[in-house]
Formats: structure tokens, C-alpha cells, sequence
């Protein structure tokens, strides 16, 4: 038990990292559609590529959107529009009638009120002559043409009729109707009739907008979604045939269908088949970035950014697999392995993007054709931004991906036995909204760096900017340790780019490695040309004391200033736990006889733990000290080299440092030639029988 505790103690932190990654398992399998998978893959107007197919049982054939649509629309072309006819509205405007018309007559001679009861008859036979036709307002028939069809619903008995809109008046025509119908002779009517008899017509018929609106929306819902029916062992495909339309709405049938049964018959076994398959996706993956990209399970931030670019895009993918409006062509699934490989290795960004490809596989439509399609191009992202540095490299390598996408989709059709003119040229459409998207990586790495505290290329070339303040003041107050970084950044970086490192970290971190140098600037020999060395003054402990203090104020200067974290690593470990060599052994013959220690001589450290951060150490102990011989030769450039790095090694500086034997034998080498070459060391020729001098120019 004890045991188990005290691994759990020292592993806690790797553990929790693995928490997290059996969260997201457990997330995704949560989220992902629950239901069983029909085990045909079939496109349409594509050959179907697998047996000769028999229907497992009966199941009737779906329509197509497009066919439910157009069943629709002709519901709406030809639907009846429901209107009202209210009996109630005759009856008031029959007494309204009345009362004008006996207001008219009150004050008129006896000979015209005997007259009142046959005028009245008359109007009433009028009105309800029109009103049993029909009034609509005005604008109903002008908007409409005369063979419009409505239905008339009688607003008391609630009984229906089909109507035309000829058959009706409106109340223009309802008034003109009454008017010729009065007789011009009688002046009696004229006067006395008229007027009443118009100011009582309206529509007694009017649109019924609710009544309507549901009929027509349970028309819509009830439309038939299927047509058909297919019987068991009835034959639907063969091998080789075309998947036309109609053949691929029944496959399409059958598909739903079985999926239907599948999860009807139970979801425990689907839950389980998916929880096996990501969790056997997932331990391949950990796996492999635990040999391979160490990086990606170093910190906890670092977990976490690479788990929620996995985790977004699948559930992207997921929704846009669910929404048939939509083609998961358009998912720029090459901004992952772009976001990953700005911070971690080439390794991870590819294997992240193939996660993500296996798992939207076991949902995505055509999974072999998706799975073939994303996997080329996500490889083709990473190749071609390796060694990214500007924004027109990150335009071009986009656009590289999208030739990829293009080209992969055209073979694999014309595989398939796709004709050119049949082709699905909207799905090209999608890949370029795949285009305009995965452009926007750029920003999202920039903000990824600001949320997880995390460096990128993009972010180190800012800072390889010598024009920047803190380099800027690097040169002002210290320039003889400015020029010493800038040898350094150049050397390191020569030789990190043939081992095969971050040749651009590997500058940067160079060019910074020193900034501590500006608190006592003088105390330092690359600047002290025109000065007294201070330490001739001071005991050799205290001079140990300020040149090792260099590294924790260097690392207080670029907290200050912002430094990435990677770069304050090249500062803290460029002298690992090194000793003041030159300090500590005047102690020592100073302290002949007496009991020493080196603990005040030696760096805190760390030590390097990456090949960057040990080459970086070599080469700034090679170039300080290249710069103190007094007489610099052939032979002396190789002795100081190897002096340099053997001493490393016995101090077992680079213990920590991925380096191999052959790589600190090529890093012998390639010093020794470079240092060669900046201080301007000339082979040594035989002289020629005639000239008996060096080969001109040499």
C-alpha cells in the first residue's frame, strides 16, 4: 500500500493528465450519435461496390426531401383559402337601411310616406340579393384572378362551400349593381333610395387567417413521407450497377430502417462497441506521444489545449453529420494539425488530425472515402508548413491543402467510375469553404498563445526582431555580450538545423540567453574593451557570486518583459549546474591545504533538458572562450572544441539532453569548421614547384 501511495505521489501530475484524457473519451462517447451503422457505404450516381444486395426484410420507400418538398409546394399552390360569410352582418345592415331611410322620409309630405313601406321592401330585396351572392372587399379581387377558388365558410351553421372569386361581387361592384338597378326616372327612389341603400353595403365575406393558416399547415404535416413498399428478398442492387436517384432513395430507405432496428434492439451494446473504439483510438494515441511527443503530456495546459481542439472538432462534426443542410467537407479539420504543429511536434499534429478522422469516421457518411480524403490533406498541412515564417508561406501552404482536397475528391470519383459530367461539383463548393476557413488558423494560434501562455513561430519571429526593446537595450547597455548572443544565435542555429531541431526557438532562445548581463554589464569580459576588470578587486567568491547572479536576473528580466516560457528555459539552462572555472580554481591556489567546496562556484541550473537548450550551452561556452585565445589557429579552435565538450559531458551537463554520441560528434565537427571559418583560419597549401606560394586567392 505504502508503495502504491508513493507512486501515486510521484506520478500524481501524469496522472492527472491521463484523467483528462479519459474525460474526453468519456465525453465524446457521451455526445456521439447513438445508433447502429448500416454496413453498406453507397453514393449516388456512383457504382455500388459490393454484393449483389437482397432486402432483409420489408420496409417501405422514403420519399426524398426533394420529393416531399414539391408534394408540398403543389399543397400550396392549390390550397383553398378559407373565408367567412357572416349572416349576422345582413341583418344590422338591413336595419341600418331602415333607419335612413325612415330618417329621410320623416320630414317629407304624406304623399311620399305612404310610399316608405314599398321603398323600404325595395331596398331590402336589393341587399339581400347581393349579400346572398356575396360581398369581399376590394382588394381580394384585385389581387386576384377571377377563377381564384376559395371556400366560403358560414360563420352560424359553420357549413362549407367551394367558391370561385367571379362568383362574388366586391363592394365597388355590389354599388354599381344597386345603382343600376334604381330607376333613373323615378326621381322619388333617386333621392330617397340611393343614398341609404349604398352607405348599407359591405363585405359580408372576409379572409379567415388563423382557420386557413392551420389547414394548410395540417395539410403540410400529413403530407405521405413514403411511397412503395419493398418485400423481403426482393432484389434492390447489384454489383457494378449505378446508384441512381431512385435506386439510392431506396437504399437510403433500407439504411434508416435498419438503423431503426439496430437501436431499437438495444443501445448497451452500441454505447459499449463505441467505448472500445475510442478508448482503443485514444490509448494508440497516448501511446505514441508518450515515445514520440513527450511534449504534448509535459504540462497540463499543454493536455488540455491539444484535448479541446480534439474535442471542438468533433462535436462540430457531429452536428454538421445531423444537419443534412449541411456537407462535413466544409469542416476545416486541417486547422488542427496546423494549431498543434505551431506548438508542439510534426509527430503530434499529424497523429491528432488521424484521431480525429478515425472517430468522425464511425459517423461521417462514405467513412473510407471521408477517412482517405482528411488523412492525405492533414499530411499535406503539416509537410507544408514545417518550416512556416511569414503569413504569404501560411496563404500558400492553405493553399496546397485545398489542391489536396481537390485532387483526392476528383481521383477517388474517377476510381469510383464517376463520369466528368456527372460529377458532384457542389461538393468542390464546400471544399472552398473549407478554403476561406482553415485561413483562419492564423488568428486562432495567436489567441491560443494568449489563453495557454504557449510560444509559436510566429510569436518567436517577433521576437528574433533585434529591433525589439529588450534587445535594443541589450545592445545599448551591453553591447560586446549583443554581439556574442547574435555569434551564438547564429552558430546554434547552423547546427540545430542539421540535427534536425527548431532551428528558430533555437536563435531566439540564443539571442536572449544573456539579457541578465545588463545589470553589471562591466563585470563581464566581452565589455570590458576600454575598462579596468572589476574583479581584479574583488575575492574570487564574489566574483562567482555576480557572474552566476547573470542567469536569475536574466530570468527576472524576462519575466518582466513577458518572455515566453520556452525562451526563459534557454537563460535558466544555458550554464546548467556549471562551475566559474576561472574563479573557483584561483580559489583553490589561494586555499591550498584547506577544506573547499564548489557550491558557491556553480550555477544553479537546470541543466538542458532539450537538444535546443544543450546546443545553445556548447556553443556559448565555445564562443565565450574562443574569444580569450591569444593566438587563434587551426589547431587551437579543435583543442578549445573538444576541451569544451568533454568537459560537458564528465560534468554530466548534457545528461538531461535528448543528444546522441553521433550528434555531439557531428556538433564536434561542425564547431570546429564554423569557428574556423568566422576567424578567418586559412589551409595551409604545398607550395608548387614553380611559385613556391600558398594558390592565389587562399
Amino acid at each position: 500500500m505504502q508503495n502504491f501511495l508513493t507512486f501515486i505521489r510521484r506520478r500524481h501530475k501524469l496522472i492527472i493528465r491521463h484523467l483528462f484524457i479519459l474525460g474526453a473519451i468519456l465525453l465524446i462517447v457521451f455526445i456521439i450519435p447513438k445508433k447502429g451503422r448500416f454496413k453498406y457505404e453507397f453514393e449516388k450516381e456512383k457504382p455500388w461496390l459490393h454484393d449483389d444486395l437482397l432486402a432483409p426484410f420489408d420496409f417501405p420507400i422514403e420519399k426524398s426531401p426533394e420529393e416531399i418538398e414539391l408534394e408540398r409546394e403543389g399543397i400550396r399552390e392549390n390550397f383553398k383559402p378559407y373565408y367567412l360569410r357572416d349572416s349576422q352582418i345582413v341583418k344590422d345592415k338591413l336595419e341600418a337601411f331602415a333607419d335612413a331611410l325612415h330618417k329621410n322620409l320623416e320630414d317629407e309630405p304624406e304623399a311620399v310616406q305612404k310610399r316608405r313601406e314599398e321603398i323600404l321592401r325595395e331596398g331590402e330585396k336589393l341587399l339581400e340579393e347581393i349579400y346572398e351572392q356575396g360581398v369581399v372587399e376590394n382588394q381580394v379581387k384585385n389581387r386576384n384572378p377571377p377563377e381564384f377558388k376559395l371556400i366560403v365558410v358560414d360563420r352560424q351553421t359553420r357549413r362549407a362551400r367551394d367558391r370561385s372569386l367571379q362568383e362574388l361581387l366586391s363592394i365597388t361592384e355590389a354599388g354599381n349593381y344597386v345603382s343600376e338597378q334604381v330607376e333613373e326616372d323615378t326621381l322619388l327612389k333617386k333621392q330617397y333610395f340611393l343614398n341609404p341603400l349604398l352607405s348599407s353595403i359591405t363585405n359580408n365575406i372576409y379572409y379567415d387567417q388563423q382557420l386557413s393558416q392551420a389547414t394548410l399547415q395540417d395539410l403540410m404535416e400529413n403530407v405521405s413521407l413514403t411511397r412503395g413498399l419493398v418485400q423481403e428478398n426482393e432484389k434492390i442492387i447489384s454489383r457494378g450497377n449505378i446508384v441512381t436517384p431512385e435506386k439510392y432513395q431506396i437504399l437510403l430507405s433500407l439504411k434508416r430502417e435498419y438503423e431503426q432496428r439496430i437501436s431499437k434492439g438495444g443501445n448497451i451494446e452500441i454505447l459499449l462497441g463505441y467505448f472500445i473504439l475510442i478508448t482503443l483510438i485514444f490509448g494508440l494515441y497516448t501511446v505514441y506521444i508518450h515515445i514520440f511527443e513527450p511534449v504534448v503530456l509535459k504540462t497540463n495546459r499543454n493536455t488540455i489545449l491539444t484535448l479541446v481542439n480534439i474535442i471542438i472538432f468533433i462535436i462540430i462534426s457531429i452536428y454538421v453529420v445531423q444537419n443534412p443542410s449541411l456537407n462535413i467537407y466544409v469542416i476545416p479539420y486541417c486547422i488542427l494539425p496546423i494549431v498543434i504543429l505551431a506548438f508542439f511536434g510534426s509527430r503530434a499534429a499529424f497523429l491528432s488530425i488521424l484521431l480525429v478522422v478515425l472517430i468522425v469516421g464511425l459517423i461521417a457518411p462514405n467513412a473510407f472515402e471521408f477517412i482517405l480524403i482528411q488523412s492525405l490533406a492533414g499530411l499535406t498541412a503539416v509537410l507544408s508548413m514545417l518550416r512556416i515564417r511569414y503569413i504569404s508561406q501560411f496563404f500558400i501552404s492553405t493553399m496546397l491543402v485545398f489542391l489536396c482536397y481537390l485532387l483526392t475528391f476528383f481521383a477517388i470519383n474517377f476510381v469510383q467510375g464517376v463520369e466528368i459530367n456527372a460529377m458532384p461539383w457542389d461538393s468542390y463548393l464546400w471544399f472552398g469553404g473549407n478554403f476561406i476557413l482553415t485561413l483562419l488558423a492564423y488568428p486562432l494560434i495567436y489567441a491560443y498563445e494568449k489563453a495557454f501562455g504557449l510560444v509559436s513561430d510566429i510569436t518567436l519571429i517577433e521576437l528574433g526582431d533585434i529591433n525589439r526593446k529588450l534587445l535594443r537595450k541589450l545592445s545599448l547597455k551591453a553591447p560586446g555580450t549583443f554581439q556574442h548572443s547574435l555569434q551564438v544565435s547564429n552558430l546554434a542555429e547552423t547546427l540545430i538545423t542539421e540535427l534536425g531541431g527548431d532551428a528558430l526557438l533555437t536563435r531566439v532562445g540564443a539571442l536572449y540567453h544573456d539579457i541578465g548581463k545588463m545589470e553589471n554589464p562591466g563585470y563581464f569580459i566581452e565589455n570590458q574593451k576600454f575598462m579596468k576588470n572589476p574583479h581584479d578587486y574583488l575575492d574570487e567568491a564574489e566574483s562567482a557570486r555576480i557572474i552566476i547572479r547573470h542567469v536569475s536576473m536574466g530570468d527576472e528580466m524576462g519575466k518582466s518583459y513577458g518572455l515566453p516560457e520556452k525562451i526563459m528555459e534557454f537563460i535558466r539552462t544555458h550554464h546548467g549546474t556549471s562551475r566559474v572555472e576561472y574563479f573557483y580554481q584561483n580559489y583553490l591556489r589561494k586555499n591550498v591545504g584547506q577544506e573547499t567546496t564548489d557550491s558557491g562556484f556553480r550555477y544553479p541550473g537546470p541543466r538542458p533538458s532539450t537538444k535546443e537548450q544543450a546546443v545553445v550551452m556548447i556553443v556559448d561556452s565555445v564562443e565565450a572562450a574562443s574569444r580569450t585565445l591569444k593566438q587563434v589557429e587551426e589547431g587551437t579552435i579543435d583543442k578549445l572544441v573538444d576541451k569544451i565538450i568533454d568537459n560537458k559531458i564528465a560534468d554530466h551537463q548534457l545528461a538531461e539532453a535528448d543528444l546522441t554520441l553521433k550528434e555531439i560528434s557531428h556538433i564536434r565537427s561542425r564547431l570546429k569548421k564554423l569557428l574556423s571559418s568566422l576567424y578567418h583560419i586559412r589551409v595551409e597549401y604545398p607550395e608548387t614547384d614553380e611559385s613556391k606560394t600558398p594558390a592565389e586567392g587562399l
